[in-house]
């Protein structure tokens, strides 16, 4: 089901502007599997909507990190790398690394349930500068969506999520792998800590509707309440009946 974190903190508890977080150096993971329902040509697994930036499984064989920069022109770009329709439903861990000075994004896929398929780097560098994300919030599992939209600018996607983080920092991908390994049975204390966490979202601690981000910010992973309104048809101000949160699986 779509989750989300907001582009603004109504809690007052940080000084951190989790909006600007990704114009400048990054660094962000993401480690999911998907569910083999999921058969469409499309399927988000994070996103930046709009112009969109993040996270995609494509044609059922790809994974991708997509992004849009601007040199006089907007121009679409994605780092793809093929794991082919046997190993689409496996588990992965995407690090990506964004660097301003260089212009350049680093990429690293590494399948977490298969240790036969090796680590595979990607690098790609744009002209101009990174279009501007900063009006957007961090979407999980939902690209877009309006209900006369085709599916392939929602790509809706069911997987289970299991760890995403961000940093205001270029950390290399051994450091990230030490930081996870470090910290993989932690709920909401960690072990050890990496500096400039934006997020940090673990789901060894979570309740029904949020999984808790560990950095301090409060940035809180949460069921996207207003888009489940709009896919359910929803008045603006009607109370969401729980049980569509159960069933929205059968339903989409």
């Amino acid at each position: 089901m779509p989750w989300f974190i907001t582009n603004n903190n109504t809690y007052g508890f940080t000084d951190k502007n989790v909006w600007e977080a990704m114009q400048g150096d990054f660094t962000f993971y993401v480690e999911f599997k998907m569910n083999p329902e999921n058969n469409q040509n499309n399927h988000t697994i994070f996103c930046r909507p709009g112009m969109h930036m993040g996270v995609f499984v494509k044609n059922q064989d790809m994974i991708t990190w997509d992004f849009w920069n601007n040199n006089g022109i907007n121009n679409f770009n994605d780092i793809a790398f093929y794991v082919g329709k046997e190993n689409i439903y496996k588990k992965y861990l995407l690090i990506v690394s964004h660097t301003v000075k260089d212009k350049s994004f680093q990429c690293h896929l590494k399948c977490t349930s298969d240790e036969s398929m090796p680590v595979v780097y990607q690098e790609k560098t744009y002209d101009g500068v990174l279009h501007d994300y900063t009006d957007t919030p961090y979407n999980f599992g939902i690209a877009n969506f309006e209900h006369d939209l085709m599916d392939e600018h929602k790509a809706i996607c069911e997987y289970n999520l299991y760890k995403t983080g961000l940093f205001t920092e270029t950390y290399t991908a051994q450091q990230i792998f030490d930081f996870l390994e470090t910290n993989k049975d932690c709920k909401r204390i960690l072990k050890s800590s990496l500096p400039e966490a934006m997020f940090l979202v673990n789901t060894n601690e979570l309740t029904r509707y949020k999984a808790y981000d560990n950095s301090g910010n409060c940035y809180n992973l949460e069921i996207n309440v207003g888009l489940i309104k709009k896919i359910f048809n929803y008045h603006e101000h009607e109370t969401i009946n729980l049980n569509h949160i159960n069933k929205e699986k059968e339903i989409i």
